[in-house]
């Protein structure tokens, strides 16, 4: 004897189907954001403008305050050609 087909089949399979592009979905989603963020870490900072933030929030905490001790608070304003170059990760 065979079972009687009840016509719940395809219903149950387009949700799967709907649940995974979902699930497929989300994860592309949170590759990209994790690529993005990943990217901005190993972007440099080279504007010497910002050299003095940078300093200022490094120092306020306490793991990398070791870092930045033997950086001066600016940079001296008779300094000449000037380069600096940061990673903020």
């Amino acid at each position: 004897m065979k079972p009687k087909d009840t016509g719940n089949g395809k219903k149950a399979a387009g949700s799967i189907v709907k649940l995974f592009i979902t699930a497929v979905a989300l994860l592309a989603v949170f590759i990209i954001v994790c690529l993005f963020v990943f990217y901005r870490q190993l972007t440099p900072v080279v504007g010497v403008k910002k050299y003095a933030g940078i300093i200022a929030e490094g120092r306020a905490n306490p793991y990398r305050e070791i870092y930045l001790s033997h950086f001066p608070d600016q940079i001296p304003v008779l300094s000449e050609k000037t380069a600096f170059f940061f990673f903020p990760g």
